[in-house]
C-alpha cells in the first residue's frame, strides 16, 4: 500500500521510502565529506614535527588507525621467525585479508591497497600461493618480485609507488634482500630504518617487514630478531613467529607500543590449517553464519559497511537496521567494553568501529 501511495502521490510529496533513501544518501554524503576532512587533518598532524605542552594537551588528535585492528599499527611492523616457519604465509594471509577487506586471525579488517615486495619469489611460487588459498581475482595487491636496494633509491621508489598508487599496506619480504647492507652495525641500520619508519607515520600507512632470527640468541622478541638491537629500536611493533621443526601449531609472539602493556608480550597461539594454507587463531571463535541476536546483527552490519567502504557508526548501523541509533549505541557500548570492537577516529561527531573477533 505505501509503495502505491508513493507511485501516485502527488507532484510535491514525498514518500516514506524516499525519504528514508534521501537521508541515507545525505548521512554517506556527510560522512564521507568528513572523513576526507579528518584525513587532512591527520597528515597535517603527521607532517608536523615542532610542538609545544599547550599544543600537545589542548590539540584533539586523530584515534590512531590500524592496518590489522589491535594486531598490526601504522607504522614499521617486523615479523621474524627461523627459515620454514611460516611468516610469508603469514604475510601473504595479512596481505590478503587488508586486500579484501576480509579476515585474518580472526579480526576483520579494512580493505585497502596493497603493495607486496615478494623479493625471494617468482611468478609460479606466487601463483601457486595464490591458488591454494583460493585467492579472489580482484583481491588488490599489487606483487613485485625485483626492487632497488634500501641503500641505493629503494626507499625514494618506494615512496614514489605509495603517493602515486595510493597504496595503504606495504610488505617487504625479506629484509635482508630489500636491505643490502650489514645487518649487525647499529648505525648502518638507524640510518636506513629510521626513515623507512617515518615514510610509514607520514603516509599514515603499515609497512611489515619480514625477517630472520638469530638462531644463537633467546628471550622475547626483540632480542630474537636478527641482526642489530637498532633494529626492534626503530620499530612501532615486532613479532617473532616461533614454530617447532614439522610441527602444525605455532606462537605469534609481539612487543610493541601501542599493543599490549610495557614489559609484557602479546601471545596468540596459532595452528596450521591444510585447508585454505592458513593460519588460524586457535582462541578466536568460529564465524557466525546468520545472526541470532542484536548482538550480532550489529556486528554483522559492521562487518558490512566496512565491506562497503563505508564507517560503520552509530547512525549508519541504526539506518542500516532500521533501528533508533540509542538502541545501537548501547549495544556498540557493550562490545567495547567486552573488546568485539575497536573505536577508529572519530568522522565528524560520529565515532566509527571495526570488528576485533
Amino acid at each position: 500500500m505505501g509503495q502505491l501511495f508513493e507511485k501516485y502521490a502527488p507532484a510535491g510529496r514525498v514518500g516514506a521510502g524516499e525519504k528514508k533513501r534521501m537521508k541515507n544518501e545525505r548521512t554517506h554524503a556527510t560522512s564521507k565529506a568528513d572523513k576526507g576532512k579528518d584525513e587532512r587533518r591527520q597528515s597535517e598532524i603527521n607532517t608536523k614535527t615542532r610542538w609545544t605542552v599547550r599544543e600537545l594537551l589542548t590539540t584533539q588528535l586523530p584515534k590512531q588507525r590500524w592496518a590489522v585492528p589491535g594486531l598490526i599499527p601504522i607504522g614499521l611492523t617486523f615479523l621474524s621467525g627461523l627459515p620454514k616457519a611460516g611468516k610469508s604465509w603469514l604475510a601473504l594471509q595479512i596481505a590478503c585479508a587488508v586486500g579484501t577487506g576480509g579476515e585474518v586471525l580472526g579480526i576483520k579488517v579494512p580493505k585497502r591497497k596493497v603493495l607486496y615486495l615478494a623479493l625471494e619469489d617468482g611468478p609460479h611460487r606466487l601463483q601457486s600461493r595464490l591458488r591454494l588459498r583460493d585467492t579472489l581475482e580482484d583481491t588488490n595487491i599489487i606483487f613485485e618480485t625485483q626492487w632497488s636496494l634500501l641503500e641505493d633509491t629503494g626507499q625514494y621508489d618506494l615512496e614514489t609507488a605509495i603517493k602515486d598508487e595510493k597504496y595503504s599496506f606495504v610488505v617487504i619480504d625479506t629484509m635482508s634482500r630489500f636491505c643490502g647492507k650489514d645487518q649487525l652495525k647499529s648505525d648502518e641500520m638507524s640510518k636506513y630504518l629510521g626513515p623507512l619508519q617515518k615514510l610509514a607515520l607520514t603516509n599514515n600507512l603499515s609497512i611489515l617487514v619480514i625477517d630472520h632470527n638469530s638462531k644463537g640468541r633467546r628471550g622475547s622478541s626483540i632480542l630474537k630478531i636478527f641482526g642489530s638491537i637498532a633494529k626492534p629500536g626503530v620499530a612501532d611493533m615486532i613479532y617473532t613467529l616461533d614454530r617447532e621443526d614439522n610441527d602444525l601449531k605455532a606462537i605469534l609472539r609481539g612487543l610493541g607500543r601501542d599493543v599490549g602493556t610495557i614489559g609484557a608480550e602479546t601471545i596468540i597461539n596459532l595452528k596450521w590449517s591444510q585447508e585454505g594454507c592458513l593460519w588460524q587463531n586457535v582462541e578466536a571463535p568460529p564465524a557466525s553464519t546468520e545472526p541470532k541476536t542484536f548482538k550480532d546483527k550489529v556486528k554483522k552490519t559492521i562487518y558490512e559497511l566496512v565491506e562497503e567502504g563505508r564507517p560503520a557508526t552509530t547512525t549508519t548501523i541504526a539506518l542500516k537496521l532500521g533501528v533508533k541509533p540509542p538502541t545501537v549505541s548501547v549495544v556498540l557500548s557493550n562490545l567495547f567494553n567486552s573488546r568485539e570492537v575497536l573505536k577508529l577516529e572519530k568522522i565528524g561527531k560520529e565515532v566509527p568501529y571495526v570488528l576485533i573477533q
